[in-house]
């Protein structure tokens, strides 16, 4: 059977296509369909144009027989090996062999007249088509008026199949009307204020806001409404931060909406796609302020079930970008810390196995900059300050944290990023509250002493002061950073505060060197003629007394200095048993420390015999007379040389005769000398002998 050929006539002349243009919908042409057959009912029925065998035939037939035929605007694009060398007359049309499959594939995918007529021959079979054949250009293109005068045809006819040829993509979502009004609305401001913007938001946010709690938004109005300001109208914010508060207010909007549908109707279908599409545009919009804190409202009213379902790439984008935006800013901004808070309180939101991936990816940020020692630093401490800020790590945690992100490379914190770290923490175990905080991070400071004093004052405010200080002193001491701690309590001003602050901290730290080396900063910070010895008070010094003493290397007696016995604490109106108990209890701690003096290894005789004589000075200025067991302690001193077989010297012995008569008389005094003198002549016949 003889096939026919495809007819290929020669081709016309192409007319410009006009700027205006009339599209014909899928209606149109079947109301004009159904006119023609109507006004030719009489006539034969005729065949479908698709099982023409005729040169109109595109399509194939059935039982897989194909079309070999087909308006082919050109010959092939390799030219056939053979060919019938047939005359041509202009007025008949020329038949070309057949193509390959990839030649015919290719030319499908082309654009050009041949292409474009069999998609209309398809589109025309399909009578139940949902799409019109070509589909309309969007309102906000500019459609490009053809050229004149040298253009080429060819050049006009490649305008033509690119401006008009359908192709199989999904429809963009169209903008809705509300939405372009605010476009053009804050594209046409002519002053542009955060007024300005909040009139031209109210329409936008009671349209949509109803929409959102009876979540009868689409995926697609999300996508959109997620991103506000064309072109035009950020062209008119030239304000950054403006632009991104106004964004920012409306996915705050949405989100509140969300946040409703999910109370109202929690088991809408559409709402876990809403949820997730929104946060996965948060997740992508970048580390600023702004963003930060809607992503952690976001977070506390994601439920629980979608919170586990964020896409953990979106987590660690997010997570990426607030960690640069951070080490690129300033950190004694109060913005700086605000953003570190919120970021913060996202996090406690997520799930141990979304914290640990967070860390994965943080970890390879931070390999990407190891050889930039301060981008490591910066890009360190702003993570440490993130984690620094969850609630769900205990302080142990935290602390690991501290050793693997900074003291295991060798990073040493400032005492101002210690600071903000401290905040944080107290700010994490709300131990400050949310007022206390904002007021602490937010006050302009010209030096780190105003720093501490607003910590400490905030601190010594709360019913849980006792509580807090040594928590505060257990931070420093895990981190072994104590220098910062007394460095930072040397630096507050003068005043009660202060000495209550190194008291508390000295009396629960468990270490005497610590607690003097706290009194020493206080003394200095507050003068030698204060009276830091009455605030302090004795008492506290008495746990680390026998420390002290014993401690080799501490050379200096300072332990008089602070203890400043000889001063009566007690009131003068108070009741005389309260001066005589005082009394009685400071006798019996010199006699504990002439003990402790004794068990000393590092002092020796004089050493020793001179401490004890402090002691004898001490108990004279309380009752005027040394206790019985600092007499003994000194007679043993005393007698050391007569018991390894010397003289002794004549001026210790007539010292301790001294005291012996002045506690227990004459008579007693007079015992003791015939014992020192019958004790040297037995050490004169020893040496004799």
């Amino acid at each position: 059977m003889s096939v026919r050929s495809a007819a290929q006539c020669p081709p016309r002349g192409i007319v410009s296509p006009h700027s205006s243009a009339i599209w014909i919908t899928d209606a149109m042409l079947r109301q004009a369909i159904d006119r023609y057959h109507r006004q030719f009912s009489a006539a034969a029925p005729c065949r479908r144009i698709s099982s023409h065998s005729g040169p109109l035939e595109s399509r194939r037939r059935p039982l897989g027989k194909r079309s070999m035929t087909g308006i082919m605007p050109s010959s092939a694009t390799y030219p056939p090996l053979w060919h019938f060398d047939v005359a041509w007359v202009p007025s008949e049309c020329k038949w070309e062999p057949p193509s390959t499959v990839e030649e015919r594939k290719r030319r499908k995918q082309s654009i050009g007249p041949s292409a474009l007529f069999e998609r209309l021959i398809s589109w025309l079979e399909k009578s139940d088509a949902d799409k019109p054949f070509i589909q309309p250009p969007p309102e906000e293109a500019i459609v490009a008026s053809a050229s004149t005068g040298e253009a080429t045809v060819a050049a006009t006819a490649e305008a033509i199949a690119a401006e008009y040829v359908y192709q199989d993509v999904p429809i963009p979502a169209r903008v809705p009307r509300v939405l372009k009004e605010l476009r053009r609305r804050v594209a046409r401001l002519d002053v542009v204020d955060e007024k300005a913007l909040e009139v031209r938001l109210r329409l936008f946010q009671r349209k949509y806001f109803r929409k959102m709690e009876t979540a009868s938004l689409s995926v697609e109005e999300m996508r959109l409404l997620m991103d506000p300001l064309d072109q035009a109208s950020r062209d008119r914010i030239s304000n950054p931060k403006m632009a991104d508060w106004l964004i920012t207010r409306i996915r705050r909007s949405l989100l509140t909406g969300l946040d409703i549908a999910q109370r109202e109707a929690p088991d809408s279908v559409v709402l876990p796609d809403l949820w997730t599409t929104f946060a996965a545009i948060v997740c992508s919009s970048g580390g600023g302020y702004q963003n930060i804190r809607l992503s952690r409202k976001m977070m506390s009213l994601m439920p629980a079930s979608i919170r586990a379902q964020v896409q953990m790439e979106d987590l660690s984008t997010l997570a990426r970008s607030f960690v640069v935006a951070q080490a690129s800013n300033n950190n004694l901004l109060s913005g700086w810390i605000g953003a570190a808070s919120q970021f913060g309180e996202a996090l406690s939101t997520l799930s141990p196995m979304q914290l640990h991936g967070i860390d994965a990816e943080i970890s390879t940020l931070f390999l990407q900059h190891e050889q930039d020692v301060e981008a490591s630093r910066r890009l360190r401490f702003a993570w440490l300050m993130a984690k620094a800020y969850n609630s769900t790590w205990t302080n142990e945690e935290f602390v690991q944290s501290y050793r693997d992100l900074i003291a295991s490379h060798e990073i040493d914190l400032g005492s101002v990023q210690l600071w903000q770290l401290i905040v944080a923490r107290l700010k994490s175990a709300e131990v400050i509250g949310t007022t206390a905080h904002f007021e602490v991070t937010r006050t302009e400071y010209s030096s780190l002493s105003q720093r501490w004093a607003a910590l400490f004052s905030a601190i010594h405010g709360l019913p849980s002061a006792n509580k807090v200080l040594p928590e505060l002193y257990g931070f420093f001491k895990d981190i072994n950073r104590t220098d910062a701690l007394i460095h930072a309590i040397s630096s507050l001003p003068a005043s009660r505060m202060t000495i209550d602050t190194a008291r508390t901290i000295a009396t629960i730290c468990d270490d005497h060197r610590l607690a003097l080396q706290l009194y020493e900063a206080v003394r200095a910070r507050l003068g030698q003629d204060s009276q830091i010895t009455t605030s302090w008070g004795w008492e506290a010094w008495v746990p680390y007394l026998e420390r002290i003493i014993k401690d080799p290397e501490i050379t200096r007696p300072l332990h008089w200095e602070i203890l400043d016995l000889p001063r009566i604490t007690t009131p003068p109106d108070a009741h005389p048993d309260e001066a005589a108990r005082e009394i009685q209890a400071k006798m019996a701690l010199v006699d504990r420390i002439g003990q402790w003096y004794m068990e000393g290894p590092h002092l020796n005789n004089r050493q020793l015999l001179r401490r004890l004589e402090r002691c004898v000075g001490v108990q004279r200025a309380l009752v005027n007379a040394a206790s019985p067991q600092v007499l003994a302690r000194v007679a043993e001193v005393v007698t050391r040389d007569l018991q390894g077989g010397d003289w002794g010297r004549t001026t210790r012995l007539r010292w301790l005769l001294g005291m012996v008569a002045e506690t227990h008389g004459e008579k007693q005094a007079g015992d003791v000398s015939r014992t020192l003198e019958g004790w040297r002549r037995m050490v004169d016949r020893k040496e004799a002998s």
